[in-house]
Order: structure tokens, then C-alpha cells, then sequence
């Protein structure tokens, strides 16, 4: 099953997680506005804990392609003779 799931989305985990994460915050905030106009329902709650999840999975990716990158940069530069 996972083989399937990777020739499907032949991406890396964390983007496929990140992307998720990211889908399920923008329908969070879709629906959370729908409820708020046609129902007057209060949803703050629900936005803020969705919120914190967002912001953590988002800080996580950057750090991690951040130091990917300084990894790769570090890796190249006695290799790289087009700078």
C-alpha cells in the first residue's frame, strides 16, 4: 500500500504531511466561516487549536529545509567550480 501511495505522490514525507496539514487548515477555515455567518456559531476554539497545529508544521518544515540545505551548501562547496 505505501509503494501505491508513493507512485501516486512521488513526493518526500514531509512535504506530503505539510500539504495535508495546509489543506486541512485552509477547510478549517472555510467551513469555520460558514458556520460563523449562516449559523452564528462561535469557533474560535476550533480555529485555534488548528491554528497551533499549522503554525507548528510550518516552523518544523522550515527548520528542517533550512538545515537540509545548509547540509547540501556545506556539501557542495568544495565541489562546485560554476560559482
Amino acid at each position: 500500500m505505501f509503494d501505491l501511495i508513493k507512485k501516486i505522490f512521488p513526493i518526500e514525507f514531509s512535504k506530503r504531511l505539510t500539504v495535508f496539514v495546509s489543506i486541512v487548515w485552509f477547510l478549517t477555515i472555510v467551513v469555520t466561516f460558514i458556520l460563523r455567518i449562516a449559523f452564528g456559531v462561535d469557533t474560535t476554539s476550533v480555529l485555534n487549536y488548528v491554528q497551533t497545529v499549522f503554525l507548528t508544521m510550518m516552523g518544523g518544515y522550515i527548520i528542517k529545509s533550512g538545515a537540509e540545505n545548509v547540509v547540501k551548501i556545506n556539501n557542495n562547496n568544495g565541489n562546485d567550480n560554476n560559482v
